[in-house]
């Protein structure tokens, strides 16, 4: 074993596309009124780069990828206190969200779906690295 281990310093640097609405709405039109209406913080939410980077991780690991953003979106929900809530409508365009995201950035859904740990989900797309 080295006498000197010395702690290093690395950076990591990815690149990541984050879907605009336009590109978000040519998959998923029946959102258009929310995502341009009261759903829009939510979009900006989801549309972030440490959102995919959880997304990623997440179906490495075999586990739901909207997992990456549910607590995030119910927290914003309640914060927000108006009339949005997060009922069946507003939990799939989350994973709608979140399935335009993965798929920029290389992944695609594997057709199955299974339980979300999460209190306010109860399924959810798993993803693959194409």
């Amino acid at each position: 074993m080295p006498k000197d281990v010395v702690m290093q310093s690395q950076t990591f640097s990815q690149t990541v596309r984050l879907p605009g609405v336009d590109d978000f709405l040519k998959k998923y039109p029946r959102y258009t009124k929310f995502t341009r209406g009261e759903g829009r913080f939510l979009f900006d939410l989801i549309m972030q780069p440490e959102a995919l980077i959880r997304a990623q991780v997440l179906a490495d690991f075999n586990l739901p990828s909207v997992l990456s953003v549910a607590e995030d979106c119910r927290l914003a929900i309640d914060k927000n206190a108006g009339s949005l809530l997060l009922n069946s409508f507003t939990k799939q365009f989350i994973g709608a969200a979140i399935c335009v995201l993965m798929e920029a950035n290389d992944f695609q859904k594997t057709g199955i779906k299974k339980s979300v740990p999460h209190q306010s989900f109860s399924i959810g797309e798993f993803y693959k690295r194409v």
